[in-house]
Parts: C-alpha cells; sequence; structure tokens
C-alpha cells in the first residue's frame, strides 16, 4: 500500500489501484478528543459502571460496583430495574472515594436499609468524600453501621464531606441523631428537588436532633461548611430539636420550599432549629446567615419555641425570612415551662422578616406569631401578621422582648385579628424598649385580648407616621401609635394570593394612597406589586385588584354598590361584597365567597333586599360557595346541613322562603323544619335560590344568606334528591 492511511482493512485495493494486501501494525493518526487544557484541568473519571440486579452483593450489585469503581465515577443502574428495591441484607455500603449514584431514567428504584442499618456511609474524617445522589428513593435505613453507629438513617456524611442529593427521596428512615442525613463539621450540603417523608430522629432524644437532617458546625472559625436546599419538600417528619432540620453553627440557605406536619418532641423548631450560623460557632463575631426564601410552614408543632422556626443565633449571626409564609403552626409547653412563637422563635442576631405572611400560629404562652428577644436591630417590612393566637399571656401577634438600644421598625405591614389570651392582642413590648420600636405606615385592628385596657397594645411605640388603627382603645387603653387615624381599615379576608398570605385593601378604604413618603417605604408591596407614588398603608397596595378575570387564576372584588364580576378561566376567587352583584365563575374551579368579620356580616352581602345572582356555577368542575364569618379564607365554615326543598309557592319570594325554611326537605313526609346554620335549596316560579340561615331558626330577611342560584347545574340526582351533599356545594 502506497501512501494509504489505513488503520484497519479488508480490501486489497489501495491508493491508485490494485496492490497485493500487506499486514503490519503502526501508530493511528487521529485528532485528540479532549482539548489539552480541559484534559489537565479534569480531575474525574470517564468510568460508568451500570448496576444490573437488585442483590444485596454479587455481580452486577451495587454494593460490588461501588467497591470496584475507581474515584470519580458514576454508577448507573439498568432500566429493567425501575420499580424494584434493593434491599441491603449485609449492613451499609461505603463510599470512600468521590462517587456519583445516578438513577436518572430509572423510575422509583429503591434502596432499603431492611430497618437493620443505615443505607450509606460517605467517608471518614480522615477520608472526607464527594458523593452526589441523584434519583434515588432510600427507605428504612436506621443509622446502625460500622461508622459512627446511630447518626444518619439514610446517610452519614463524614466530617468535611461534601454530599449532594437531587430528585430524591428520603422516606421512612430513622435514627437517633439526622433521620435521614447527618453530616459531620465541615460538611457541604446541597438539597435540590428532593424530598424527606416520615422520617424520625427523635428516636433518643438527642438535642441535635432533627427528623430529617442534622448538622454539625460549619467546621470552625472559617470552615467551609454550608446547607443549602432548594425546591424541596419535608412532610410529616420527627426530630427531638427540629421536626424537619437541626443545624448548628452552619450558613442555611432554604429557597421554594415546603416544610408541612413536622413534629419537633424536644425544646423547639417544629420545622427547622438552629443553633447559630457563624462557622466559628458560639462565642464568633464572624457572624453567618440564615436566610429562607420563598417558602412555605404550615401545620408544624413543637413544644418549647418556634412552631415552624427556632433561630439562635450569636454575635453577628443573621436571620434573613422574605416571601414566605408560616401558617398553622403550633407551640405548647415544654419541660422548661415555654411555649413561643407560635409562627417562630427568635434568639439574638440581626433579624430581616420581609414580604411575610404569619397565620393561624398558636403559642400557649406568648407570641402567637413571633418571639423575638435580641440586642441587634430588627427590620419587619411588607408582612401580614393575621389570627395569630397566645392561648395564656401576652403578644398576639408579636412579643418583642428587644433591648433598649436594639432598633425595632415594623413597615407597611398589617396586624390584625390577633388573639391573645392576657394582655397586647397585638404588640407585646416593655415599658424600656418602647422607644425604640417604630411603627411606619401600618394597620393595626380588630385584635383582642382579655384585659380591656390592653386590647391591641400596653405601650405605645414610635409613631413613624402613616398609621392606622381599629378600634379606639377603651377605658385606660394605650394608643398604638400617637398620630394613628382611627378608622375601619376596610379590608378583605385574609387569604392566598399566589402564594402570599394578604388582606386585601377594599375600594374606599382610607388605608388608600395615604402611608407616609419616606426613604425606609418599599417600592414593592407583600406580592411584589410595585407601590405607586403615594403609598397606600398597609403590607397590601391596592392597584392591580379588579372585577373582572384574565385567562390567569384570579382575585376578583366588586364594591359595596352592585357589581358584575366575572372570571374567565382557570381557578377563580369571586367577592362581590355589598350590592346585588351578578357572578360568573367562568370557566375552571371557582370559589364565591361570602365574607365579613360576623355572620350578620357576611350573609349581609347578599340579602333579600339586595340579592346577588350566580350566573355560571357547576359544581363537577370544583364551584363552590365559601362563607367566611371571621375574615379569614383559610378557616372556611360550613352550613351543618344542606337539603332541597322542591318547587314552593308564595305571592312572593319572602313568602317562599319562610316555606321553604318550613319543610326543608322535598322527599320526606311531614315538615321538615330548617335549624339554625343549615342551607336549603328550592324553586320559585321559574328561578331556584339558595338560603343559608344564621344562628336562629327562622327566617330573617336582614340576616339571613340568599342568592340566586337558576343556572347552577346541581349535581346528579340532587334536583329530587331532599338531603344534598354540603361538600357538593361549599368549600
Amino acid at each position: 500500500m502506497d501512501r494509504a492511511d489505513v488503520a484497519a482493512s479488508d480490501d486489497i485495493t489501495g491508493y491508485g489501484g490494485d496492490w497485493d494486501f500487506e499486514l503490519f501494525t503502526g501508530p493511528i493518526e487521529a485528532i485528540s478528543a479532549f482539548d489539552p487544557d480541559v484534559q489537565a484541568s479534569y480531575g474525574g473519571s470517564l468510568n460508568v459502571i451500570t448496576v444490573t440486579t437488585t442483590a444485596n452483593s454479587g455481580g452486577g450489585s451495587l454494593r460490588e460496583a461501588i467497591a470496584e469503581a475507581p474515584a470519580g465515577s458514576t454508577i448507573r443502574f439498568a432500566p429493567s430495574l425501575a420499580g424494584s428495591t434493593i434491599r441491603l441484607t449485609s449492613g451499609e455500603i461505603f463510599l470512600g472515594k468521590e462517587i456519583t449514584l445516578d438513577a436518572t431514567g430509572v423510575p422509583n428504584l429503591t434502596i432499603s436499609g431492611n430497618n437493620t442499618s443505615r443505607i450509606f456511609q460517605v467517608g471518614t474524617s480522615q477520608n472526607p468524600v464527594r458523593a452526589t445522589f441523584r434519583g434515588l428513593t432510600l427507605i428504612h435505613g436506621n443509622g446502625q453501621g460500622t461508622q459512627v453507629p446511630g447518626l444518619g438513617g439514610a446517610i452519614n456524611g463524614a466530617n468535611f464531606s461534601t454530599i449532594t442529593l437531587m430528585d430524591c427521596r428520603l422516606n421512612f428512615n430513622r435514627a437517633n441523631r439526622g433521620g435521614a442525613l447527618q453530616v459531620g463539621s465541615g460538611a457541604q450540603v446541597t438539597i435540590l428537588n428532593s424530598s424527606f417523608n416520615r422520617n424520625d430522629g427523635s428516636l433518643s432524644g438527642n438535642g441535635k436532633s432533627g427528623g430529617a437532617i442534622s448538622t454539625n458546625s460549619a467546621g470552625g472559625a472559617g470552615g467551609p461548611g454550608f446547607l443549602l436546599i432548594e425546591n424541596s419538600r419535608f412532610t410529616n417528619n420527627r426530630g427531638f430539636n427540629g421536626g424537619a432540620v437541626y443545624n448548628i453553627s452552619t450558613p442555611v440557605t432554604v429557597k421554594n420550599s415546603v416544610f408541612l406536619n413536622n413534629t419537633a418532641t424536644g425544646n423547639g423548631g417544629g420545622a427547622l432549629f438552629s443553633d447559630g450560623a457563624g462557622p466559628g460557632g458560639p462565642g464568633t463575631t464572624s457572624g453567618g446567615t440564615v436566610r429562607i426564601q420563598n417558602s412555605r410552614f404550615e401545620g408544624n408543632k413543637t413544644k418549647g419555641g418556634g412552631g415552624a422556626l427556632y433561630i439562635w443565633s450569636y454575635g453577628t449571626d443573621k436571620l434573613i425570612l422574605e416571601n414566605s409564609t408560616l401558617l398553622r403552626n403550633t407551640v405548647t409547653v415544654s419541660g422548661k415551662n415555654l411555649a413561643r412563637g407560635g409562627g417562630l422563635e427568635v434568639n439574638g442576631g440581626f433579624v430581616t422578616l420581609r414580604n411575610v405572611g404569619i397565620a393561624n400560629n398558636v403559642a400557649n404562652t406568648q407570641g402567637g406569631g413571633l418571639w423575638v428577644q435580641t440586642g441587634r436591630v430588627v427590620n419587619i417590612t411588607n408582612s401580614t401578621f393575621s389570627a395569630n393566637r397566645v392561648v395564656n399571656d401576652a403578644g398576639g401577634a408579636m412579643f418583642l422582648n428587644t433591648s433598649s438600644t436594639a432598633p425595632v421598625t415594623i413597615t407597611n405591614s398589617t396586624i390584625v385579628h390577633n388573639v391573645a389570651g392576657r394582655a397586647n392582642g397585638a404588640l407585646w413590648m416593655n415599658n424600656n424598649n418602647k422607644g425604640s420600636i417604630t411603627l411606619r405606615n401600618s394597620i393595626v385592628a380588630f385584635n383582642r385580648a382579655g384585659d380591656p385596657n390592653q386590647q391591641q397594645v400596653g405601650f405605645t411605640p414610635r409613631d413613624g407616621g402613616g398609621n392606622i388603627e381599629f378600634p379606639a382603645p377603651t377605658w385606660s387603653g394605650r394608643r398604638v401609635a400617637a398620630n394613628s387615624r382611627i378608622v375601619d381599615p376596610q379590608l378583605g379576608p385574609l387569604m392566598r394570593i399566589g402564594d402570599d398570605l394578604v388582606h386585601p385593601v377594599l375600594a374606599g378604604s382610607p388605608a388608600t394612597n395615604t402611608g407616609v413618603k419616606n426613604s425606609g417605604v418599599p417600592a414593592q408591596d407583600q406580592r411584589l406589586f410595585k407601590r405607586d407614588s403615594q403609598p397606600d398603608v398597609g403590607a397590601f397596595e391596592r392597584g392591580g385588584l379588579s372585577s373582572t378575570g384574565s385567562s390567569s387564576s384570579d382575585v376578583l372584588f366588586g364594591t359595596s354598590a352592585s357589581n358584575s364580576v366575572a372570571g374567565q378561566g382557570n381557578n377563580d376567587i369571586l367577592i362581590g361584597l355589598g350590592g346585588a352583584d351578578a357572578l360568573d365563575g367562568g370557566a375552571g374551579a371557582d370559589r364565591f365567597v361570602y365574607t365579613g368579620r360576623s355572620q350578620a356580616a357576611a350573609h349581609a352581602q347578599s340579602t333579600l333586599a339586595n340579592l346577588d345572582r350566580i350566573l355560571r356555577f357547576n359544581p363537577t368542575e370544583g364551584d363552590r360557595i365559601q362563607l367566611d364569618y371571621d375574615q379569614n379564607l383559610l378557616i372556611p365554615e360550613l352550613p351543618q346541613g344542606l337539603f332541597n326543598a322542591g318547587v314552593v309557592s308564595g305571592s312572593n319570594l319572602e313568602q317562599a322562603l319562610l316555606l321553604a325554611y318550613r319543610d326543608k326537605n322535598q322527599a320526606a313526609g311531614g315538615a321538615q323544619a330548617l335549624t339554625a346554620n343549615q342551607a336549603v335549596i328550592f324553586r320559585w316560579g321559574s328561578r331556584t335560590y339558595l338560603s343559608v340561615n344564621n344562628a336562629t331558626s327562622s327566617f330573617s330577611r336582614d340576616n339571613d344568606l340568599v342568592i340566586d342560584i337558576t343556572r347552577v347545574a346541581l349535581v346528579g340526582n340532587d334536583s329530587g334528591a331532599g338531603v344534598l351533599a354540603v361538600s357538593n356545594y361549599f368549600a
């Protein structure tokens, strides 16, 4: 062959003609697949090993693959293992080198500790390693292993290890510390798009044990450790301190995550307990940050402090909580006789709450929403505190136990409908710190307490201007602010708009365009809606509300006059308010809301004299009527029964209503009278009506809700039935 670059050929035809075949060996001329700089900088391995069996050990098993894999390898799983479980029957698997376990594309692949061992031990203190877990479900680990038994039900990471979980599920694991995951000092932990459910770290009463995750300091002054949680869910976990997460002396970031129904059995942190964020630990002055953004904490509970969050800070540590909600969290009395901060308790450090909704939380003794004690700056901005409650003592919304030298500024916040068993339904402060607490552009209204002289506050904070309070203090009670306006702020009910918990400002509210303008006023409201040049008072800027919907899910308000309120696509909330309104939900699962601070106020929105008409209502699409008697849509009221009276007579609608109330059930013999708080549907002439009775048995033209529902499509055979399912029409 002549001048032919042939690496291998069975063709004897060479360059320029036929030649005798000559066999020889030599180098292949080829361009390098990688740039030399890329080759030099790559520290990993191109090794990919595939697990092909669910066996505990032996050829093709996960245990063997990890044992044989060079450092930097990726372990994958055969597609045939989708939906299968690998059960470990000979103890934990030790990861002593950098490795990635990747089950992407193999759905529902599960690795079980078989309730007899931990699943993975990551490195040792002498040899910390990097481990990445992707797409795996880890269950039934119990924290037992040859390395540090009792730590980390599913995974235990040694000091200075680096652990990343992506798209993983850790369920039903348990340990003495860290029900699912425990890491040592200086560890770097990243949790992305993962879920932790029903893990238990409360077994031994270890004070450093979270139900799902426990950290163990950032690794000394300047240590590299951190905990990052993003787009993840923590549900039904149980820990000693920290129902889901326990953190010590480690910077923490939580983004776009949900903490739901977690429980701490020890002294605090129904969802998260953090004992310092500074890498130097207690006594440090370097400072670290616990930052929580765009997250929801709901239904968590604990003893002691912090129904959702318990934050202990040292030196210049910071808590930054923003664009998040704390809802229905609970604190009961601990063995130390403490029960503080139904939403959160903060001790020490700088505190920033921005665009936060704190509602329906309960503490037994102090601070239904927030309990804070610090000598550092506290800023609360664009936040809503609503319907939080203290059972026995004080501070229904907030208990501000700050030092006299610590500036506390509450700006453009809405503090309403909070309750304290003894005193200060809104804000508790003392004679020493009242001069360091400033209230600006905020609404403080309808808060209650057992002491008639301390319904909202016991001492008056500094007045930063632009405040509204209501009602006026009774007897010798103190004003909320020296120059506040005492006027009903005219707010809508507590509701979710997007991910925010807010009380909308209604049309005609005295809060509209009456806030003071200065450098401390935020450019946006709690929903991140732009404030105009003349800001509204409170957390909500009225602009952006409409009575006509779009193709999105909308919140639509009428006014005190008669209005047409119309949704279009998706799931709308329609609130006509006063007057005879025409309400059209359009497509989607819509809510037709009748709201007020009492049953009478809610029913007054559609009475015999001012009758609403619901023009389109389809229960099979999810449309429902919602009754709200405390301005809180998160706690709906339901009729105590729903009946169909069929066709009734009468010369006018009022007579027809009286007849329907006297005999509510068309399918039963004899007169079946409607009782208090029940509802009845009936047909009169060509129209169909719904009426909801108030707390008395007879019909009241002024106090009973009456709605024209002629265009409502009754469910199934309900047109001929006498007793209807409340849940088919009300929510």
